[in-house]
């Protein structure tokens, strides 16, 4: 489903589903019908984690906690199903475990819904930690589940967020923390006072796992190298590979850099001896910049993820823009130079330390907001479109001379 139609269903039926499901809520404890949470036993606990598989990879630490936190539970994820492969590919849920929906149109998105529904009420969860940021949607979903533990993050006295009274753990999102720290307060949250509002309340150290791997190619690589001979025979396994992200068919194209620019990046780079320029991405695979060189390969739409990992483990570094990608990648050894605009990299930042992150210093930017759903009246990104071919040449051939 087209990602601004998403948000508009998020806002118009969302809403008036949330504030009716926090009317039932009213009525239950006013007649006494829906008992105080105090610390239940928590044997099943469910993450929701939807539509971001960058977000599924910064979640690591917090899952990790869950797990180390209640070593007997059985942790299930929920995520729509073109994003299935990227939670299991990272390995931290069972794949029995990891539920989906598809939404590829309203009438999907319903009955997928409803099976989701009738599968986890059976099974009766005992805990939701709702990853989502604002989504009434995924806030409707955690408290029809059924758990008695709903934990999310909670606007409060923020105008424009509302999403009900769902959640019995209301975390307050903290926009001066990393991501992945916000994820963990979630996953910390089940032990607090759900009454000390806001959650949560404590410091705590940065965990040491807090991305999983680092992961290896499968089969040594030879599957992927076998994928790249095919489509240029001169590749070998000493060859150096540099991967670029043009990620043209992205649902935020305000975080795009121009296409036209990773054309001239790619030109640039196939100048320096023994390289070879790989393009990927979902997408056509027209849709890449237009280089005409024996040593540039159009992988757009060509890879599955285990392929792209498998890519990302080989090569030496990896261009692209704030995307899923970057944080799949963050997750192999590859170095990473990555640009940022519309969103800041001090919220959303891969985690892994093998990286060079370009941004400008534009007074506009960051305009993409949990609290405004990541929309913007921008038409014309000059916060990407002012990084130069030049700076992110000389980022990618200082990471080379490092390798």
């Amino acid at each position: 489903m087209d990602f601004q139609k998403a948000k508009q269903l998020d806002r118009w039926i969302g809403l008036p589903v949330c504030l009716l499901l926090s009317a039932a809520e009213i009525f239950r404890k006013i007649f006494g019908l829906r008992a105080p949470v105090k610390n239940p036993p928590l044997k099943r606990i469910l993450f929701i984690g939807l539509s971001e598989m960058g977000s599924n990879v910064l979640a690591h630490g917090a899952i990790e906690k869950i797990k180390n936190d209640y070593p007997r539970a059985e942790i299930f994820f929920l995520v729509f199903d073109e994003n299935k492969e990227a939670v299991a590919l990272l390995g931290n849920i069972k794949s029995e475990n990891i539920l989906t929906i598809r939404h590829a149109n309203l009438w999907t998105l319903f009955t997928g819904t409803l099976r989701f529904l009738k599968k986890t009420r059976r099974s009766s969860m005992d805990a939701v930690i709702d990853m989502e940021l604002f989504s009434r949607y995924s806030s409707a979903l955690a408290y029809m589940s059924g758990a008695k533990v709903r934990v999310g993050f909670h606007g409060y006295s923020i105008r424009g967020l509302n999403r009900g009274i769902l959640l019995t753990h209301r975390v307050q999102f903290n926009p001066y923390k990393h991501i992945s720290r916000n994820f963990m307060a979630l996953a910390r949250a089940l032990t607090a006072d759900p009454s000390d509002q806001p959650l949560v309340k404590e410091g705590w150290e940065e965990p040491v796992n807090g991305l999983p791997g680092p992961f290896l190619a499968a089969d040594q690589g030879v599957s992927i190298l076998r994928k790249l001979k095919h489509e240029n025979p001169a590749i070998t396994d000493q060859s150096r590979l540099v991967v670029i992200n043009p990620d043209c068919a992205t649902r935020l194209p305000l975080r795009r850099w121009p296409a036209e620019k990773y054309g001239l990046l790619a030109e640039r780079l196939l100048q320096l001896p023994d390289l070879f320029v790989v393009a990927v991405g979902i997408g056509p695979n027209e849709a890449g910049p237009a280089v005409k060189h024996e040593r540039y390969i159009n992988l757009i739409g060509k890879t599955t993820l285990r392929e792209l990992l498998d890519l990302f483990s080989i090569a030496k570094v990896l261009v692209s823009h704030d995307s899923g990608a970057v944080h799949l990648a963050s997750v192999t050894g590859i170095a990473i130079v990555v640009m940022f605009g519309p969103e800041t990299p001090f919220l959303y930042g891969p985690l892994n330390e093998n990286k060079t992150v370009l941004s400008k210093d534009i007074f506009c930017s960051p305009c993409f907001s949990p609290f405004n759903n990541r929309t913007s009246v921008c038409g014309n990104n000059v916060c990407m479109k002012q990084i130069s071919v030049d700076e992110v040449f000389r980022a990618v051939e200082s990471r080379l001379d490092e390798r």
